[in-house]
């Protein structure tokens, strides 16, 4: 998986943890994910600022983009 897609997956990961309540992958599963990702970052490829290793997520459902709220 590319980091563009690793990113777009963690924040529809996101979205439906945090805002529809209904996970699409178990916490063991989006821990490794998000590691991979600072991995990814760390190896030369930089963070972007919407990367989710630095966001801090909340309950307002307008910051995530509307590809993320397809299930």
């Amino acid at each position: 998986m590319s980091k563009d897609e690793l990113k777009r997956y963690l924040i529809k990961c996101c979205y439906w943890y945090y805002v529809k309540c209904d996970p699409l992958i178990r916490d063991k599963v989006y821990d490794y994910k998000i590691y991979e990702l600072k991995e990814l970052e760390n190896s030369g490829v930089d963070a972007d600022r919407d990367s989710p290793t630095q966001m801090i997520w909340g309950d307002c459902e307008s910051q995530y983009p509307d590809w993320a709220k397809e299930k």
